[in-house]
């Protein structure tokens, strides 16, 4: 993925800023990193919820308790790993198809935590699996700054993404909190996962090579 021409020799910060914000691949890539970090931080905020509550210690889940609160960050820790690779050896550096691949497998994922009765070693195994590819795509979103904004503007362009993704994930938590008070379901949190990696998928998909 080819630079948008953008120049940082002899500019401002506000001008650099102006210059990464011009283009739509930048907006594309906020708004899917976004999303995803929102499904990313509802996952780590609320499985341990929904799995434990507050009794975690004594809680009969049928599931060690280690096991559920490893399998969710290891998962996570190898897909970034997987993900990065993949764009890489399979598709030749682009980087929104695997990004685009790895959030609709991370729905599928996480709709199957939610609706198939998963037993204890089936659910620690799907759990990873979500957190795989949820989180996978991380690394693919890091290098796609560069590859669109051109290494002179690889930091704006980073630090723009990055604030997309916290900005997204810091207004969707208020209101899952919400839901979950209103509701009492913290299951709920899958198919939001779910819903989630389906708007990122979208915005992906808008990104050009």
């Amino acid at each position: 993925m080819k630079g948008d021409g953008l120049t940082a020799d002899g500019e401002s910060s506000w001008a650099r800023y102006k210059a990464v914000l011009r283009s739509p691949k930048i907006w594309s890539t906020g708004i899917a990193i976004g999303f995803q970090n929102a499904a990313r931080y509802g996952l780590l905020i609320w499985v341990p919820v929904h799995f434990l509550g507050s009794d975690w210690k004594t809680a009969d889940t049928g599931i060690s308790p280690i096991w559920i609160s490893v399998a969710l960050p290891v998962g996570m820790a190898v897909g970034a790993l997987t993900n990065g690779t993949i764009s890489d050896k399979l598709f030749g550096s682009r980087r929104d198809r695997p990004i685009a691949l790895f959030m609709v497998l991370g729905a599928v994922s996480a709709m199957a935590m939610h609706l198939l009765p998963l037993g204890p070693v089936a659910g620690i195994v799907v759990l990873f699996l979500t957190g795989f590819f949820v989180y996978g795509p991380q690394s693919s979103f890091w290098a796609l700054c560069p590859d669109i904004a051109g290494k002179k503007m690889a930091g704006t362009a980073t630090g723009i993404v990055n604030f997309f993704s916290y900005l997204f994930a810091g207004a969707a938590e208020p209101l899952i909190g919400g839901l979950m008070d209103s509701t009492g379901q913290t299951g709920l949190i899958f198919p939001i996962v779910a819903v989630s990696c389906v708007c990122s998928t979208l915005a992906a998909l808008t990104i050009r090579r």
